[in-house]
């Protein structure tokens, strides 16, 4: 169970932060992430980083039973599925998926969500 507890510490502060910018920085996400689906090589790049990042977990991490530790494993699988949509989809593909998530009024529910996924990991990375 060791690698769990260092994966929940690790994606819990990672969640916990990414959340806590996305609900401060709300008002300027729309325009990041529109002027990002404009930049294929970036989009390209950032596919390889988070495809590798969602392996990883994976090849240290592919545990199914009925607890906590199966998020780990969800959160991998999600992460390398994304990072393979970035690499494999057409740009106008790609910049209708970003679009669908891209919502203002959306970042203050998904910047909550994120952080209370992170809280969560963190209590179980450091219960232990």
């Amino acid at each position: 169970m060791g690698i769990s507890l260092i994966l929940a510490k690790i994606l819990g502060a990672f969640f916990t932060i990414i959340g806590v910018s996305v609900i401060l920085r709300r008002n300027e996400l729309e325009k990041i992430v529109e002027e990002f689906t404009k930049s294929r090589m970036l989009s390209f790049i950032m596919g390889e980083f988070i495809l590798i990042a969602g392996l990883f977990i994976l090849a240290l991490h592919n545990v199914w039973e009925y607890n906590w530790r199966t998020i780990i494993t969800v959160i991998g699988w999600l992460t390398a599925i994304k990072g393979a949509t970035y690499l494999m989809l057409p740009q106008k593909d790609f910049k209708k998926v970003i679009e669908v998530f891209n919502k203002k009024n959306l970042y203050s529910l998904w910047g909550v969500l994120i952080i209370a996924l992170g809280i969560y990991l963190l209590i179980k990375g450091f219960q232990a």
